[in-house]
């Protein structure tokens, strides 16, 4: 389900991954503690600052470095900064199988950055993704500038207010609009890859309800379409009559695969 350029990528992973930010850093050498220990001869690294350095981070609480933060290490995040995250997400997210796990976990450089590499990784120049619309206007630079990657819009089409907000008379997204649109697009001809959901909805601020996100789940799966779920305001809903529901909540077995759903989150809308 990769896209081509991604199974393309000239990179010696295995020497990344086994020795650089694996072996290598986990069984450093030592001569007198770790005689047997590694030594790496694969990265540089100027050490002559490390005492200096240490002891100044030393002094922010309640930060606690140690000198294996100055150099090379996983690069999708530190254990114990995945064991943190995988604490904080699961209170929070509520996973339906009880846990989040440190293994379906990757850490970047921010949540536009994430949407960046999925759309590297999942799609090919000219593929489509879908995005409902109005939507945040960055999602049509990430991805579209770098990979070329066309992100094609979903409007959210007018309905009749009766009885709902303001929001909800204006701006209605329905499964009907999602598959025309699906259609329109195949029918061009366009190879269409993915479906990109912001649930709460930004700008509009909307919060989606549950049996339509389970529905455009069903939807990925019966044609094949990635998912990816920017909850990155889901901490920050206020209003008691308003229920948000994470996807990662929801029982997803007979909804989606599990490697078609993508979900990204990021620390800059934390509210509590």
């Amino acid at each position: 389900m990769l896209s081509k350029r991604a199974h393309n990528f000239d990179v010696d992973l295995d020497y990344i991954n086994t020795y650089s930010v694996n072996r290598a850093l986990r069984d450093p050498y030592d001569a007198k503690t770790n005689p047997n220990g590694i030594i790496n001869f694969g990265t540089a690294v100027n050490g002559l600052m490390d005492d200096v350095w240490l002891n100044r981070l030393q002094e922010i609480q309640p930060y606690k470095a140690d000198k294996s933060h100055f150099r090379y290490y996983q690069f999708w995040g530190t254990n114990d900064f995945l064991k943190s995250l995988s604490t904080f997400m699961t209170t929070f997210f509520k996973p339906w199988n009880g846990e989040i796990s440190i293994d379906n976990l990757l850490v970047f450089n921010g949540a536009l950055l994430t949407l960046d590499l999925l759309g590297c990784l999942l799609g090919d120049t000219n593929d489509v993704f879908l995005c409902p619309s109005p939507a945040y206007s960055s999602y049509f630079h990430a991805c579209v500038q770098r990979w070329d990657i066309e992100m094609v819009i979903v409007p959210m089409k007018v309905a009749d207010a009766k009885g709902g907000t303001e929001l909800d008379a204006y701006f209605k997204l329905t499964l009907d609009d999602i598959e025309r649109v699906f259609a329109e697009e195949r029918d061009k001809g366009k190879n269409i890859r993915a479906f990109l959901l912001n649930n709460p909805q930004n700008p509009l601020g909307k919060v989606f309800d549950k049996s339509l996100v389970e529905n455009i789940m069903r939807f990925c799966q019966r044609n094949n379409l990635h998912l990816i779920v920017d909850e990155m305001y889901c901490l920050s809903v206020f209003d008691p009559e308003t229920e948000f529901q994470s996807v990662l909540s929801m029982n997803t077995d007979d909804l989606i695969q599990p490697d078609l759903l993508h979900v990204i989150w990021g620390f800059s809308k934390v509210c509590f």
